[in-house]
C-alpha cells in the first residue's frame, strides 16, 4: 500500500513470559522506573560543611580549602559581594561539591497593636528574589570541577549563561536548581533545554535532576529532553500563571508543577501518580520540525552570545548524536491524564531524509516503549507483532 511504512520487528525479548524465564533484563521503562524520587546528595561530614544562616553570621574568612558544602539559608541576602568572596577562595571552589542558595521565602509580618484596638491580623509577604548576576556566578561554576549539586532558588536574574555553563564545566553535576519566584519568572529560558538536548549524552553524564520551577520555557521541548534523556527527572511548571499569580505560595512549593521522567509526566503538584494515571504528552504527527531547526520553532535563541562559540554551533548544525524529530503539541501543555499519547513523532525518513536510518532506530526505540507500557495496562503482551507507521 503506497504511504505505508511497516517494521517487522521481534519483541518477544522485551516482553519475557513464563515459557522463557532465562529471557535478559533489558533498560526499556518499568512502573518502578517512573516512580519519582527526589535527588538527595550523599551525606557531607559536619567539618566540610559551611552554612551562613543570616548576614550577621556571615564571615568571609571562614572559606576554607577543606569546606565541600556552603549553603546560604532561607532568608539570606546573598548578593554580588559574597558571589565575589567565593572568587577569592579558589581552593574552596576546587573542592566545593554543594553550593546551594535557599532564597528569601515568604514571610509574616508580626501583628500590631495601637492602643486598646484590637490587634491587627498577621500580614504575608511574598518570597523576594535574590539579586545576583550572572558574571560573577559563571565565573564560579567555571572554577568549580567537582560541584554535584547547585541550587539557585529564587534567583530571577540568572540566566541561560549560568545554565550553560553548570552543564558545560561541571562534568560531575548531579543536581541543578534555577528557579523563579511564583509571583515572577526567572531568566531562564528554553534555549537552555535545546543547548542540553544538542550536547547528547556526552555532557553532564551524571545528570539526574533539574529543577526550573517559574522559568520561560516551552513544556512541549521539556518532553524532547525527557526523551532524549529518560535517566532525568525534570521539574517544570509556571506557579506565577496560577490563579493570583502565585500569591501565597512559597518558593518550595510544588503547586502547578509537573514532573517529567522518560518522556512521561511522573508527577502533578509535587506528587507522584500511579503507574497507570502517567502519561506522554500528546504531539501531532502532522506537524513536524526536527531538532535543527528547534532554536528558531521555540524561541531559543538564549541572551546575547549564547550559541556564539564554536562547540555550540557545532552541535547545533551538525549532531552526531541520533537525529530526534520534534513535533508540534495538540494544545499548549499536555494530553489527557491517564492516556499514554503516540510515540510516534511524523518521522523524516518517509519522504527520503539523509536521517532516515538514525531516525528510524530512534522511534522504533520510542514506540516499543509505549507499546509495552500500553500492552502491560491492557493485558496484550502476546498480540505485539509489529509496528505500522501510516503517514
Amino acid at each position: 500500500m503506497e504511504g505505508v511504512t511497516v517494521y517487522e520487528l521481534d519483541v518477544s525479548r522485551l516482553f519475557p513470559s513464563s515459557e522463557s524465564p532465562d529471557a535478559p533484563e533489558t533498560s526499556y521503562v518499568n512502573p518502578e522506573a517512573l516512580a519519582y524520587e527526589k535527588y538527595q546528595h550523599p551525606a557531607t561530614p559536619p567539618s566540610q560543611i559551611l552554612s551562613f544562616k543570616e548576614s550577621k553570621q556571615y564571615q568571609k574568612s571562614r572559606l576554607l580549602p577543606g569546606i565541600t558544602h556552603i549553603q546560604f539559608a532561607s532568608g539570606f541576602q546573598v548578593t554580588d559581594t559574597h558571589i565575589q568572596d567565593l572568587l577569592a577562595a579558589p581552593q574552596c571552589l576546587k573542592n566545593l561539591e554543594v553550593l546551594i542558595i535557599k532564597g528569601i521565602e515568604a514571610a509574616t509580618l508580626p501583628k500590631k497593636l495601637k492602643g486598646r484596638s484590637k490587634p491587627k491580623e498577621a500580614k504575608s509577604a511574598e518570597p523576594k528574589s535574590i539579586d545576583i548576576s550572572n558574571e560573577h556566578i559563571v565565573t564560579v561554576l567555571k572554577r568549580c570541577p567537582n560541584l554535584r549539586v547547585l541550587h539557585l532558588t529564587g534567583c530571577t536574574s540568572v540566566n541561560d549563561i549560568t545554565f550553560k555553563t553548570v552543564i558545560k564545566h561541571c562534568p560531575h553535576i548531579n543536581e541543578v536548581k534555577i528557579t523563579g519566584l511564583p509571583t515572577q519568572p526567572g531568566s531562564v529560558t528554553t534555549a537552555s533545554l535545546a543547548y542540553l538536548i544538542s550536547r547528547g549524552g556526552a555532557s553532564a553524564c551524571s545528570l539526574q535532576e533539574i529543577n526550573l520551577v517559574n522559568q520561560k520555557i516551552d513544556p512541549r521541548v521539556v518532553t524532547v529532553l525527557s526523551n532524549s534523556r529518560p535517566e532525568l527527572t525534570i521539574i517544570e511548571g509556571a506557579q506565577h500563571e496560577l490563579e493570583n499569580a502565585g500569591v501565597g505560595v512559597s518558593l518550595n512549593s510544588l503547586e502547578g508543577t509537573y514532573i517529567h521522567n522518560s518522556g512521561y509526566v511522573v508527577g502533578i503538584d509535587g506528587a507522584s501518580l500511579k503507574y497507570k494515571d502517567c502519561y506522554s504528552p500528546m504531539w501531532d504527527k502532522n506537524d513536524t520540525q526536527s531538532l535543527d531547526s528547534l532554536r528558531q520553532r521555540f524561541d531559543a535563541d538564549g541572551p546575547e552570545g549564547f550559541w556564539s562559540d564554536e562547540e555550540a554551533r557545532d552541535d547545533t548544525t551538525a549532531h552526531s548524536e541520533p537525529h530526534t524529530d520534534l513535533a508540534q503539541s495538540t494544545d499548549d501543555t499536555f494530553g489527557t491524564k491517564g492516556t499514554a499519547g503516540s510515540a510516534f513523532h511524523s518521522h523524516a525518513y518517509a519522504d527520503g531524509n539523509q536521517h532516515a536510518d538514525q531516525d528510524a532506530g530512534i522511534d522504533i526505540a520510542m514506540a516499543v516503549r509505549d507499546l509495552r507500557r500500553l500492552a502491560i495496562q491492557d493485558g496484550t503482551l502476546d498480540q505485539i507483532r509489529r509496528i505500522e507507521e501510516i503517514e
